[in-house]
């Protein structure tokens, strides 16, 4: 199975959210991309939880025995570079 690639989506979320700083806050266009920012954003969450949902249908599919490891998330993320890969993973 694919990993799944958010890249160009995040780059859309931040040019959606530069659009919306540049807005004057209270206006009919700041509304507008202020809802443009919030589709955006429900995207990659549906992406995220179809993706979540695909993999963990294909394991259980796949494999007669799975195990689930409690992990210390936080310091994970807190200790790497690449935090944002790791939360993707979920």
């Amino acid at each position: 199975m694919d990993w799944l690639d958010l890249e160009d989506e995040y780059e859309r979320l931040q040019h959606e959210y530069h659009k919306l700083s540049r807005k004057q806050k209270g206006s009919n266009n700041y509304e507008k991309q202020r809802r443009e920012v919030a589709t955006v954003t429900r995207q990659i969450k549906r992406k995220v939880l179809d993706y979540q949902h695909k993999i963990t249908t294909w394991l259980v599919r796949k494999y007669d025995a799975v195990f689930v490891e409690d992990l210390e998330v936080k310091e994970m993320l807190e200790q790497s570079h690449n935090a944002r890969n790791k939360q993707d993973a979920a």
